[in-house]
């Protein structure tokens, strides 16, 4: 026979179960991991603010090198985006369509960590976006750079 005392008592332990995980999730199980300068990191390892050398394979930028910003560096990341290119567009005009929208919605997050506009500063934006091959798995995000604005490495830090 089941008796409200039971079933209280099963819920109890079911809550604490729950509470339990949800704080060990939390956690993250102190597994984070330290990055130095010059280590090697994916696009999904590195923060705003980092100073990067971008590592091309095939054309395609897969990785990238961590810098120290007081020395000369090639970029820095701004933030991150989400292209707001149609999918339509995209299969019309292909990666040229995905790389005009990607440095347009990149203006704002290039505003946002340098403190002022592209075109009245000494930098210029550079984007990671997606290639054609992850926009058709549905990729969407783009990483904003910061860059010299004649490709010129950085001496200094961008961020206002």
């Amino acid at each position: 026979m089941i008796t409200y005392q039971k079933i209280k008592k099963q819920l109890l332990i079911y809550i604490l179960s729950l509470i339990v995980v949800v704080q060990l999730s939390a956690c993250g199980g102190g597994g984070e991991k330290t990055v130095s300068v010059g280590d090697i990191l994916s696009l999904d390892e590195v923060q705003v603010g980092s100073c990067i050398t971008p590592v091309k394979q095939g054309g395609f930028i897969d990785k990238l090198t961590l810098n120290d910003c007081n020395q000369a560096h090639f970029a820095e990341i701004a933030g991150n985006t989400t292209i707001s290119v149609e999918d339509k567009e995209a299969k019309e005009m292909g990666h040229l369509a995905i790389t005009r929208q990607a440095y347009k919605d990149c203006q704002p997050v290039f505003e946002e960590y340098t403190g002022q506009t592209v075109w009245e500063s000494d930098y210029d934006i550079e984007t990671i976006a997606p290639s054609s091959a992850s926009w058709a798995k549905g990729d969407r995000e783009v990483v904003c750079l910061v860059v010299g604005v004649k490709g010129e490495v950085l001496a200094k830090r961008a961020a206002k």
